[in-house]
């Protein structure tokens, strides 16, 4: 897609069929009068788009080139040279089996939606809830045999209504390839009437979009404008948006015969035509374009987000068109020789390592090239070796092998074994070899950083590699897409599919609940065409085939057939492919009444591995799943078990937070176990046990917004911990140094917990700081998770106790002690080396105790108006506000939402406290002398506490309370777009260590 919800954009490569010459069959268009095919009922929309009024009738069409096809050079390597050995034939069977697992996950937890949330088994509905995921997966689902399911899913599709969505407006972009180019692609495989006749509609739907003065489509298609003859085509829109629907119309008009599909995109391809030689980069198009005034006068050039597309269908359109317009050959020809010349690169590595990577170039005064590379950019390897094949450009295909090379590599530089999103590395001068010379050590070798660490399931990697082994019949490539799919499933793997991972850097990664439809009909599909004989969906079948008047003779549609038999014909019916396994968590079985089943603890007690562990570091959810398997009458270990759960989905807000009681909910895990307390006599227990289930309890009412029953399951924690003698020093003197070091974790993290919940609620503290920490060498965790760890245990342990309460009969401090405290609070230089999630939990507790000192001074001190008296500032609230926006600009989402009620706890003291201080100043909500105003920052606050508790969250209810009480009426500012991301690195890296 063109936009995501990071606001960046992504590429979907076009139907892999398309790719792979399918596109090549003109068949006949379908007699209007069918209804019923091979069993599938048709049912028409509700709507038909074709009778919608033209505003804007184009005076002419270009009708289809009719010319003889010419006979292109053959892609593939000679059929002999490929080896199809059984150990090639397992790892086929591999990525069928994971296809099949999240195909399944999809059908039973999102069907008809257009993804599943494969961490929280939901569906979601984002491209116009017209089954994005199913129908792009069309094809995928034939080509690897299973055809019961693509019976269903065809029959499903058959079914969709193009006039019937929640959306005023479509990507047209986005609705092309995921719907259009699926229903195409297994038309063409499977030759089902219906599904073209679902094209056809879907295909005047979209030609709407084309109703402008100029015959340009816009970014959208919204209905209203449509209806009314007011589409207007963009000013600044993304050049791969109109550029990437040439494909699909184009073969939309092959197969019905009626030319208007092709002759709306081809007038794109005219302007991109007119447009190409004169732009700031010459050759090149920029990756924003004027389609209303057809105008190419942006700076930024890219084969990455925004503009992939667009260059990687010249050569395809080539192909599609049988060679007879050359305008594409020209245009891929001109664009490429701009880009070897300015925006490939050749990356500084120890082993000098023959591999290039795609930057992007900004021209102001001259072209300055960018080593920042994409993901997206690995589709360029394909591109150039499938060009320079099909157009006899050798060199071409020698930078393809060069580039798909760079983008394995990157995989395996990670300790995932998976590509970032964004990242920049150092490069050589030319494209030729280099010494390898760095000021300073860099992790990986080469990589100046890793800016989007995520890996979203994307495919444009393994789509260069399986075109490189296609044409070279390398085996080495097949080895290279089998580390790459091994790594993929290990750490995207969920109970149920496959999802988005957050951090590659990291092994301990949090995983984000999506898995974008592309995953099943693009990345897993190349991974199992790598792997099959080369004759499945051969890049040449239909230059051999073709018949007088361009159909099939022999087609690649049988050869699909045969083989799929042949798999049919040695491996169990994909019907009975089901896993029976009591055990397995994408398929539950009922419940018994109040007894959830191991399954369902397994599946929460894995999530509670990735994005909580690094903040709850005192269970083992392996260990702690593997004695309640196997002592079913353990019960304060399953109630810990429970407790845990019900923690897990409250703190990170799944969908299963306080379902209701006949679902596995977070209710009913925190049920479950109050009923297994009762049966072990919890009141009477001496156990670590008994610490932990009441504070994971208090976790769940916590983030349930029950604060009293929360409190008390609280005091029930700290009472355990202080009957156990765990703030005593002499209790760990003859204690191993493993059990001191649990010990000790959960005396601080009740502690932590403790001073934060009394600071909130003006409560006196029970537990005291001990100067005994935690040791940084544990089996539990990894050092770089404890050092964080002691370092949070630490900014309490450096405050004297009556800190964090405050009492009328204590004696102030001395001014500098004050001041000495804020400025020391400020460092965080050491919180670099922690990860994600624990490095916010450090910053924003530093913020928040800044703030608890603020009061504390405000209480007892004259306070001034100037902003940079920093200790005694009316105004210092604001700019913790702002210091603690500058890191939440820079991190993922889930990174904040991973602490649940903690950082809303203390998002809100913040905001509460600034609001106090607009009350009193009006003028400080407008910028005053702050770089950001209190108003800007109020508003990005309250958007933090939405991200992580959502419109019920009680703290955002009344700070949008006091907020419309004293008129903040400012536009909305989120808080990922808060500060310049280089001005909030330079901020932090300039503070020190506490």
């Amino acid at each position: 897609m063109i936009f995501r919800h990071s606001r960046r954009p992504t590429r979907k490569v076009l139907v892999a069929c398309i790719v792979l010459g399918l596109l090549f069959w003109h068949l006949s268009p379908l007699p209007s009068s069918a209804r019923t095919i091979s069993n599938i009922e048709f049912v028409p929309s509700s709507f038909d788009w074709s009778t919608l009024r033209q505003f804007h009738p184009p005076s002419s069409i270009k009708p289809i080139p009719t010319e003889s096809p010419q006979k292109l050079p053959q892609v593939q390597a000679s059929r002999s040279k490929f080896q199809h050995t059984s150990a090639i034939k397992s790892r086929q069977k591999a990525v069928r089996d994971e296809f099949l697992r999240s195909y399944r996950s999809y059908k039973q937890y999102a069907w008809m939606k257009d993804e599943l949330m494969p961490v929280s088994a939901k569906g979601k509905d984002n491209f116009g809830g017209w089954a994005a995921t199913l129908v792009d997966s069309l094809d995928t689902l034939w080509i690897m045999g299973l055809r019961e399911e693509f019976g269903e899913a065809a029959r499903a599709a058959a079914t969709l209504d193009w006039a019937k969505t929640d959306e005023g407006a479509v990507n047209l972009f986005e609705t092309t390839i995921r719907h259009l180019g699926g229903l195409l692609s297994a038309y063409e495989l499977s030759g089902e009437p219906v599904l073209l006749r679902k094209a056809i509609e879907l295909g005047e739907m979209l030609y709407v979009a084309f109703d402008t003065p100029n015959r340009l489509p816009g970014f959208w298609l919204n209905f209203n404008d449509a209806r009314n003859g007011k589409q207007v085509a963009g000013v600044h829109d993304p050049s791969a948006s109109p550029g990437s629907l040439v494909m699909e119309f184009t073969k939309l008009s092959q197969l019905t015969r009626d030319p208007k599909f092709y002759d709306a995109t081809d007038r794109v391809t005219q302007f991109l035509i007119k447009a190409q030689n004169k732009t700031r980069l010459p050759g090149m198009w920029p990756v924003s374009l004027d389609f209303q005034n057809e105008q190419a006068n942006d700076n930024t050039f890219s084969l990455g987000a925004l503009a992939d597309s667009l260059y990687e269908y010249l050569p395809k359109m080539h192909i599609l068109l049988g060679g007879v317009d050359k305008n594409y050959e020209s245009m891929y020809r001109t664009a490429m020789d701009v880009v070897i010349k300015n925006l490939l690169y050749r990356p500084m590595l120890p082993e000098k390592n023959d591999i290039l990577f795609s930057g992007d170039v900004h021209v102001n005064d001259k072209a300055e090239l960018s080593t920042e590379s994409q993901h997206l950019t690995c589709f360029a390897g394909g591109m150039f070796a499938l060009g320079g094949k099909v157009l006899n450009i050798p060199e071409h295909v020698g930078i393809g092998e060069r580039l798909a090379r760079g983008c394995g590599w990157a995989y395996k530089a990670f300790p995932t074994g998976m590509m970032p999103e964004i990242f920049n590395l150092m490069r050589c001068p030319t494209l030729e070899p280099c010494d390898y010379v760095v000021e300073q050590e860099l992790s990986p070798p080469g990589f100046r950083n890793a800016r989007d660490p995520r890996y979203l399931l994307r495919p444009e990697a393994i789509e260069s590699i399986f075109i490189m082994y296609r044409i070279t019949a390398d085996p080495q490539w097949q080895d290279m897409a089998w580390d790459m799919f091994q790594a993929i499933v290990r750490y995207t793997k969920t109970p149920f599919a496959n999802a988005a991972i957050e951090d590659v850097k990291n092994v301990e990664t949090a995983q984000t609940d999506s898995m974008e439809s592309f995953w099943l009909s693009e990345t897993l599909k190349y991974f199992y065409l790598i792997f099959s004989p080369p004759d499945l969906v051969s890049l040449d079948e239909t230059r051999k085939k073709r018949g007088p008047k361009g159909g099939p003779r022999t087609t690649t549609k049988e050869k699909v057939e045969r083989f799929q038999q042949s798999i049919k014909d040695k491996q169990t019916p994909s019907n009975q492919l089901v896993d029976q396994s009591q055990s397995d968590p994408s398929s539950p079985t009922p419940l018994p009444p109040y007894h959830l089943p191991l399954h369902e603890y397994q599946r929460f007690l894995e999530i509670s591995k990735r994005p909580v562990s690094s903040i709850w570091m005192v269970i083992n959810p392996d260990d702690l799943f593997n004695t309640i398997s196997q002592n079913p009458h353990d019960y304060e270990s399953h109630a810990l078990a429970a407790s845990l759960c019900a923690a897990t989905i409250a703190q990170l807000r799944l969908p299963e937070h306080a379902g209701p009681r006949n679902t596995t909910s977070s209710l009913q895990f925190a049920a479950e176990c109050l009923q297994l307390r009762e049966l072990y006599d919890y009141r009477e227990s001496y156990s670590l046990a008994s610490c932990l289930i009441p504070f994971f309890l208090h976790v769940y009412h916590s983030n349930g917004n029950k604060l009293r029953t929360a409190g008390l399951f609280l005091r029930e924690s700290v009472t355990q911990v202080q009957l156990m003698q765990l703030g005593n020093p002499e209790t760990y003197l003859h204690l191993s140094k493993q059990e001191q070091s649990l010990r000790l974790r959960i005396y601080w993290l009740v502690l932590i917990t403790e001073r934060t919940y009394s600071a909130q609620h003006g409560l006196q503290a029970v537990l005291q700081v001990i100067d005994v920490f935690p040791d940084t060498q544990d089996e539990m965790a990894d050092e770089q998770r404890m050092h964080a760890f002691i370092s949070l245990t630490k900014i309490f342990a450096y405050l004297e106790s009556n800190l964090t309460t405050f009492s009328s009969n204590q004696q102030p401090l001395e001014r500098q002690k004050l001041v000495s405290y804020q400025a020391a609070l400020c460092s965080d230089s050491h919180d670099h080396a922690a990860r994600e999630a624990q490095r916010v939990d450090l910053f924003v507790t530093r913020q928040w105790v800044r703030l608890i000192l603020w009061e504390y001074t405000a209480r007892h001190f004259a306070m001034s108006c100037c902003p940079d008296d920093e200790a005694f500032s009316l105004f210092l609230p604001m700019k913790i506000g702002h210091k603690m926006l500058s890191l939440l600009s820079m991190v993922t989402n889930a990174a904040i939402k991973t602490h649940g009620y903690g950082i809303e706890l203390k998002v809100f003291r913040l905001a509460d406290a600034m609001l106090d201080i607009v009350a009193c100043t009006p003028f400080s909500a407008h910028g005053s002398s702050m770089l950001v105003g209190a108003g800007e920052i109020l508003h990005s606050l309250q958007h933090v506490l939405h991200s992580v508790g959502g419109q019920e969250s009680g703290f955002l209810q009344k700070i949008q309370t006091r907020m419309s009480q004293l008129e903040l009426t400012t536009g909305s500012w989120p808080y990922l777009a808060i500060t310049e991301a280089e001005d909030a690195v330079e901020e932090i890296e300039n503070d020190h260590s506490l």
